[in-house]
């Protein structure tokens, strides 16, 4: 697949998406959460299918992926990252309790001790940390931690991996630090940004084609924030042959064309989108 190619597709995934919220602009942000939540359950589908021998959660806070993957494929590890300690005072317990590896640890790009910034004092904030600067507001909590470069930890490079980033801004760091994973990597879902909000950090489209040079194409997205936030599943290409993965993604575009059609659609565009879903692969 051409990069200008997977470009395009993401392209058009935003504009069916947007297409897709309701006429209330008021009803836009449950709107949007469930593209989230529903990309979120294929993430987890498509990982099942691709049985990998390590689950990597870079960014976990609560460890969710980690959660819902863990009893799919019990023999597989399954190890979180978090660099908040308050956050990994909450959770870490519980995360064990299930089989989950949940580490008071950063990845980046190199093995150093690194400060870690929690901007602001209110919910939303307090779970948007990073080792990155966050451009918009000046009050910051921050706490040391431990940072590894992912190709130094615990022989996971050479290992069948799938990973899930969230790191507000960050990701750029954790490519850098982990080459040899990434060309081991089948799939990767990160949460990106289109516009900077964290000084430093690189965007959507450079993520696209730097994760291009290891065979990892983009799948699907959501639109976690209108037009500057949203998260993208990458899988190797190679994996695409797989009926099975295909027949997932049919299945979060059946939904998000009928939740597009549903709204003030004529008789005829509804028949369109129903000829279009008996296209998908089944």
């Amino acid at each position: 697949m051409s990069n200008d190619y997977a470009k395009f597709i993401l392209g058009i995934q935003e504009a069916m998406l947007i297409s897709a919220l309701p006429s209330d602009k008021a009803e836009h942000r449950p709107a949007r959460t469930r593209t989230v939540h529903d990309l979120a359950e294929v993430v987890v589908d498509i990982v099942a299918e691709l049985k990998p021998d390590v689950c990597l959660e870079i960014g976990a806070h609560a460890a969710d992926f980690s959660r819902r993957i863990k009893p799919r494929l019990p023999t597989a590890r399954a190890v979180a990252f978090e660099a908040n300690p308050k956050v990994v005072a909450r959770f870490k317990k519980q995360a064990e309790e299930m089989g989950i590896e949940y580490l008071h640890q950063c990845i980046a790009d190199k093995d150093t001790k690194l400060k870690f910034q929690v901007p602001g004092t209110d919910h939303e904030y307090a779970s948007m940390g990073s080792i990155l600067t966050y451009k918009e507001l000046d009050s910051v909590a921050t706490y040391e931690v431990d940072a590894v470069r992912l190709d130094n930890f615990s022989n996971v490079s050479s290992k069948r991996n799938v990973m899930w980033i969230d790191v507000e801004g960050a990701i750029g760091q954790i490519l850098d630090g982990g080459p040899k994973a990434l060309t081991n990597c089948v799939a990767l879902f990160a949460e990106l940004e289109g516009q900077k909000r964290w000084e430093g950090q690189i965007l959507d489209m450079e993520v696209v084609d730097r994760l291009a040079t290891v065979g990892l194409v983009p799948i699907l997205r959501d639109i976690q924030r209108h037009r500057w936030q949203h998260n993208i599943l990458f899988v190797r290409e190679s994996e695409l042959a797989n009926r099975n993965i295909l027949r997932i993604c049919a299945a979060y575009w059946q939904r998000n064309i009928n939740a597009a059609v549903a709204k003030e659609a004529s008789a005829e565009t509804k028949r369109k989108a129903a000829g279009l879903i008996a296209m998908m692969p089944h």
